[in-house]
């Protein structure tokens, strides 16, 4: 969230970031009544039409904001694509997971949202080489473990092709390359450990 901070630092947008992101969407859509129609306030209006599952709405003003906010763009085509999940617009979702930035840091979400998009699809082939490049990504000593995200991505495709050794294979491999992830439970508990 450090990336936002830039755009919502003082005021009444940042009193609105944090309600929004506190779950007080009626407290943040009262503070932004006054403030315009600027870009960063229409993100905000967008971000609480996504967290109040109005997705149709959501959808249409992040795809709009991708457009029109240079800065935001990849942030908001990854909240447009989850907007059309929400609605069950798969293809929909993966053609705006496709058009994320590889140099973007919400790269590596639209990449395992691509995955999941592809699964709902049945198009399991894409969905597996959605995630390519990070099932052999090593834990990383802090912060977020995406080879471990990856591999039960991975295993979800394979439950979906039902294929069980494939699936077995990858939550054994997240269970025993990526012990300290807290997917690393998960993956225990989906092979049958205690």
């Amino acid at each position: 969230r450090a990336d936002l901070s830039r755009y919502f630092a003082s005021g009444k947008l940042a009193a609105a970031r944090w309600a929004v992101d506190e779950g007080r969407r009626e407290k943040a859509a009262k503070l932004l009544e006054a403030e315009g129609n600027s870009t960063p306030v229409r993100y905000l209006r967008a971000l609480i039409l996504l967290r109040s599952l109005d997705f149709q709405k959501a959808a249409s003003e992040f795809q709009s904001l991708a457009e029109l906010y240079p800065p935001m763009r990849d942030r908001c085509l990854i909240q447009a694509a989850w907007a059309h999940e929400g609605l069950k617009n798969f293809e929909a979702a993966a053609k705006l997971y496709e058009k994320v930035s590889r140099t973007s840091r919400q790269f590596p979400d639209a990449r395992l949202g691509l995955c999941r998009a592809r699964r709902f699809l049945k198009d399991l082939t894409a969905a597996k080489a959605a995630l390519a490049e990070f099932i052999d990504k090593p834990p990383p000593p802090w912060g977020r473990d995406l080879g471990a995200d990856a591999l039960l991505a991975l295993a979800d495709v394979h439950a979906a092709k039902r294929d069980d050794k494939a699936e077995s294979e990858a939550l054994l491999k997240l269970w025993s390359a990526h012990p300290f992830s807290p997917l690393a439970a998960k993956a225990e508990q989906r092979l049958g450990g205690p």
